[in-house]
């Protein structure tokens, strides 16, 4: 398995800044945003485990408890 230290992540920032939207961010804003989202969830640090076993950037992302659509 690949250790996440291993990882060339700059050149996964590139393909992923190309990928998402299809590369058509046009935006130099939304674009800087991108970017740091993929540095904050897509690092070493991001992808070593935590506690549980669960990458460490995971952690801090919360999920609404409520499931129901407002009508």
């Amino acid at each position: 398995m690949t250790k996440p230290s291993d990882i060339d992540f700059e050149i996964l920032y590139g393909v992923f800044e190309n990928a998402i939207y299809g590369g058509r961010i046009d935006n130099e804003t939304d674009l800087r945003v991108l970017r740091c989202y993929l540095r904050q969830f897509f690092s070493a640090h991001a992808l070593q485990n935590g506690t549980n076993g669960m990458p460490a950037a995971l952690q801090t992302v919360s999920l609404p408890q409520y499931t129901e659509h407002l009508k």
